[in-house]
């Protein structure tokens, strides 16, 4: 694993949208047996949710979670790499944060963590991990990390 000296704090700061992303839960609680299907599909096929939610719904938990935050007057900030979290270079305004959003959505699949029913991880391009200063996703450089506070999230819900 590679880093070039970026600052890991950035990163940091830039992984903060991953924890607002609560689309799939709208999506899950207003439709109830259509994301029962799709995660079953999903499983079963290995496809990817993202894309299976856009073939049925038309739409997906990206766009959901983005709507959401926006309805709570949250900035464009922490909006745009929700709704871009899984095609990052679509983002205009906040390419780095989005990109971040991704590769930390990759890792906490990789890792079987806050799944959103993804049966497979997402891929991460190589081109924007070298982005980031990574060959590979950096699960083992921020793994404790990132468990921690995974648990220390789901204590309060729990």
């Amino acid at each position: 694993m590679r880093g070039n000296g970026k600052d890991y704090c950035q990163l940091d700061r830039g992984a903060q949208p991953g924890k607002l992303l609560s689309g799939s839960l709208v999506v899950y609680n207003k439709f109830p047996a259509e994301s029962e299907k799709i995660l079953a599909r999903c499983k079963d096929n290995k496809e990817y949710l993202f894309d299976v939610e856009r073939e049925v719904f038309g739409s997906s938990h990206a766009k959901v979670g983005e709507k959401l935050l926006k309805g709570w007057g949250l900035p464009s900030s922490l909006c745009e790499p929700v709704s871009f979290h899984h095609r990052p270079k679509k983002a205009k305004e906040f390419p780095l944060a989005t990109k971040i959003t991704h590769v930390a959505d990759s890792m906490v699949d990789e890792m079987n963590l806050g799944t959103s029913g993804e049966a497979v991880a997402n891929p991460v391009k190589a081109e924007i991990l070298d982005e980031l200063g990574f060959d590979e996703l950096p699960i083992e450089k921020f793994e404790n990390e990132i468990k921690d506070q995974y648990y220390t999230a789901m204590s309060l819900f729990l």
